[in-house]
């Protein structure tokens, strides 16, 4: 853009026909180089230069490979999630898997369709009631609650639990 900014100023060109001139002569020169270029590689093979992957195709193998990698974690990632979805199911409270004891519906690994559990939880519905009410959740105390003092001469805790 400089060099065609040049042309109109210093020697009198209108300004389309020095963009014209500019982009002409860049394409010569960019021509010029390549068949340069073009005769310097040929004349290196002819003398027994061996050229190699260049540097960009070198990058993209590279890429690739990790690229690969990356999906076959993806697969591998998906088929132990849909492994574990096989293994672990929703209990579900109030659903007849409850009334029919052990038929295996709503039941996961462990006791976790126990009846200590089901009156545990309720499935959000004591929380949704409160919201209806207007009563916020306010877990603030739990995150306020004081900490037992800690000794400064024995603040990781290990004072008594090693012999001398």
């Amino acid at each position: 853009m400089q060099f065609a900014l040049n042309l109109h100023q210093a020697h009198d060109l209108t300004l389309s026909y020095a963009y014209v001139t500019s982009i002409a002569q860049f394409r010569t020169l960019r021509a010029v180089q390549h068949v340069a270029t073009r005769f310097a590689a040929q004349a290196a093979s002819a003398y027994g230069a061996r050229f190699g992957p260049s540097a960009t195709a070198l990058g993209f193998e590279v890429e690739n490979k990790v690229l690969d990698a990356n999906e076959l974690r993806t697969e591998r990632l998906d088929d132990s999630a849909r492994l574990a979805r096989s293994r672990w199911r929703m209990v579900t409270l109030g659903s007849r898997g409850e009334q029919e004891g052990s038929s295996g519906v709503g039941v996961g690994v462990g006791n976790v369709g126990s009846s200590a559990h089901r009156k545990a939880c309720s499935r959000g519905e004591e929380f949704v009631r409160l919201l209806q009410e207007g009563v916020r959740p306010d877990y603030s105390p739990a995150l306020t609650e004081s900490i037992a003092p800690v000794d400064p001469a024995d603040f990781m805790g290990t004072r008594g639990r090693f012999p001398p």
